[in-house]
């Protein structure tokens, strides 16, 4: 399985992308601003195998055989112990951590000021695990929508979708996201920017992902939708790639991503080098990408992988899963 995950928080913002090539598989590749260290990512380089990773606040969460790791100076907390069960995902908020379990349980270590911690969910069976700002949300094994904490200025808990069959759920600041699966798109939350209202209609989307105010969502046949806040360039809407066959998408407050062909477009903002995409050597290809907004600490991120699983990777858009989870199993 591979899963990338990502969670957004107010000012700053990471990349998490894959490469396929000659290299050590699924490795940890790191770059950007190193404030709180979250760039240093001590032995990641060397290690392999990892799974997933998530950010939020200033700190970034990788999934590895079973165990999650945070990489930070300041950290949010110990990762709980999840035996006899091992981990197989991993979501974050501003500055509250989720695990999810192999039994379907959601373990939360971290910030507790809106029980976005203490109010988790203690039944088993879920099947993602998400955060936004100040909430955790998750889905359940008929596809319904669960979000906890006591934040609730915009009915980011009251307002959630009722009812099942949902297939992916994505939180940004203070809204998120649910996709049917019909591939109709449900927001609900804050709406200062029209994220929440001006959600697309239609259906037949493959994936979604929040920002912080914007949202993005991806046809079946990789097209994009951009609608909210446009960014502080202004371009958000405007300067999205036209056409169809991307196959991921990401994005900060600052800045957008879309992938196609193993090549990664940006737009929006330059402020921390977000549009500087690195250049991949001979034989290198970009297969999935994530941004994160991660507290004050700019940093990117990349996994690479063998060319033999990057054809896989590429295999088609039902590979893919929600707004910053890519998942194959």
């Amino acid at each position: 399985m591979l899963r990338i995950t990502c969670k957004l928080s107010m000012v700053a913002f990471v990349v998490v992308v894959m490469l396929a090539g000659n290299v050590n598989a699924d490795s940890i590749m790191a770059w950007g601003r190193n404030n709180n260290q979250q760039v240093t990512l001590t032995n990641a380089e060397t290690l392999s195998d990892f799974t997933a990773i998530a950010g939020g606040g200033s700190s970034v969460f990788a999934l590895r055989a079973g165990t999650i790791v945070e990489y930070a100076a300041t950290k949010f907390g110990t990762v709980p112990n999840p035996s006899p069960a091992t981990y197989v995902g991993v979501g974050a908020g501003e500055d509250c951590a989720y695990g999810l379990t192999s039994t379907g349980v959601v373990k939360a270590w971290g910030g507790n000021t809106y029980s976005q911690r203490s109010g988790t969910p203690t039944t088993t069976g879920h099947t993602a695990v998400e955060g936004s700002k100040y909430n955790g949300l998750a889905l359940t094994s008929n596809g319904s929508i669960e979000v906890w904490g006591t934040y609730n200025t915009y009915g980011m808990v009251t307002n959630k979708p009722t009812g099942s069959g949902y297939t992916q759920i994505s939180g940004g600041g203070y809204w998120a996201m649910a996709l049917a699966a019909d591939g109709s798109i449900d927001a609900w939350g804050y709406n200062g920017f029209g994220q929440v209202t001006n959600a697309p209609t239609d259906s037949g989307y493959v994936k979604i992902y929040a920002a912080l105010s914007t949202g993005m969502a991806l046809k079946a046949d990789g097209s994009i939708a951009v609608w909210g806040y446009t960014g502080s360039a202004g371009n958000f809407i405007t300067g999205k790639p036209t056409g169809t066959g991307y196959t991921d998408i990401a994005g900060s407050e600052s800045a957008l991503f879309a992938l196609k062909d193993g090549q990664i477009t940006a737009w929006g903002a330059n402020t921390y080098g977000e549009l500087n995409v690195p250049t991949l050597p001979q034989g290198y290809v970009y297969t999935a990408l994530a941004a994160v907004n991660a507290g004050t600490g700019i940093a990117l991120y990349a996994i690479p992988e063998p060319v033999s699983l990057s054809v896989l990777a590429l295999g088609g858009l039902a590979l893919l899963s929600r707004r910053c989870r890519r998942t194959r199993g």
